[in-house]
């Protein structure tokens, strides 16, 4: 069957527009990747054919998704907004008399690139082509490792307690079964917190995002920096929650320097040199603060919107990927200046 191209010619509607709205990181997106050799990885999973009313684009569909994060829209108001905004439209490449998908349309369109296990290689081929056109991470590059804190899509459990009042001896109440079983609790700064764990790698030269994981928030930070750290690195900088012995010797096996700061033991404080060189440490780290804050507070990913851990990981991917692909729109405008 037939379908539309997702670059559609400028049409009777548009030639009226003098100076039509636009957006600089939309429109430079719009040819910083090609998005056309994003089909036959997304084809895979969006299927044509038989009857039916005719198929909507998939490359439009994915661009969609990446809206959602660029804006933290829901997926009724992305398509709002591909409806009523002139430069999303652009962006899509929707003329003025194409038809936006509904809601629906995007659900099951997202459903089936988690199911088809299609989204690391999508992330994959966007990082790709960004090294490609000059703008990735060099080997032997200075790698940041944190993680933060994702709250959970629905409220926590409740506490058990007994079915007397205070000081009963009765049975006690079973506490209310989590509507999210993946999620699960931890403590920081003395507060609980109910929800996910993101770590986080990213190249300190460019800010661009390297490696992701998603956890419960049970999950130890040191647990997972194996997957953080992939060999291309020079040097690799953590805070005080990395601090070991093994984590020490996988960087050097994998011939960079790891540069982790040191807590203090019991019975055993850290010498002024140590102290030293953890602020030293502390100020080059930092760097990675402002990913964690920019991910929450522009990309949607401080709390999950929906309850499982493949779902919220689909979820944290398309907000890394947006966080890069602007990124990267910074960086090759610094290097054109």
């Amino acid at each position: 069957m037939a379908r539309k191209s997702c670059t559609s010619s400028p049409d009777f509607f548009s030639s009226f527009l003098a100076a039509p709205p636009k957006s600089e990181v939309l429109e430079r997106l719009a040819t910083l990747i090609d998005w056309e050799r994003l089909r036959g990885c997304l084809e895979q999973a969006y299927k044509f054919g038989g009857a039916g009313r005719e198929p909507v684009d998939p490359v439009m569909l994915f661009k969609l998704l990446l809206l959602e994060r660029f804006y933290q829209l829901s997926d009724r108001d992305a398509v709002w907004m591909a409806r009523d905004s002139l430069s999303f439209r652009q962006f899509l490449g929707l003329g003025a008399g194409d038809n936006v998908p509904d809601d629906t349309t995007v659900v099951v369109f997202r459903r089936r690139i988690r199911e088809a296990g299609l989204l690391d290689d999508l992330f994959a081929e966007v990082t790709v082509q960004l090294e490609q056109q000059g703008i990735g991470v060099r080997k032997g590059h200075i790698k940041l490792v944190d993680a933060t804190l994702v709250d959970a899509a629905v409220r926590p459990p409740r506490k058990p307690r007994a079915a007397d009042g205070e000081g009963g001896d009765g049975p006690e109440r079973q506490p209310k079964a989590p509507l999210d079983p993946d999620a699960d609790f931890t403590v920081k700064n003395g507060k609980p917190h109910y929800g996910f764990k993101l770590h986080l790698g990213q190249d300190r030269e460019t800010g661009l995002i390297t490696n992701h994981v998603l956890t419960a928030a049970s999950v130890h930070d040191s647990q997972m920096f194996a997957d953080l750290v992939d060999g291309t690195e020079g040097e690799v900088l953590a805070d005080k929650g990395y601090d070991s012995r093994a984590a020490r010797e996988l960087v050097r096996s994998r011939g960079a320097r790891a540069s982790i700061m040191r807590r203090a033991r019991p019975g055993r404080e850290l010498t002024p040199w140590q102290r030293g060189r953890n602020r030293s440490i502390a100020r080059m780290r930092g760097f990675i603060e402002g990913a964690n804050a920019c991910l929450k507070r522009w990309r949607g990913c401080a709390r999950a919107v929906y309850r499982g851990m493949d779902r919220v990981m689909m979820q944290m991917t398309m907000g890394v990927m947006a966080f890069n692909l602007t990124r990267a729109v910074a960086l090759e405008r610094g290097r054109c200046a």
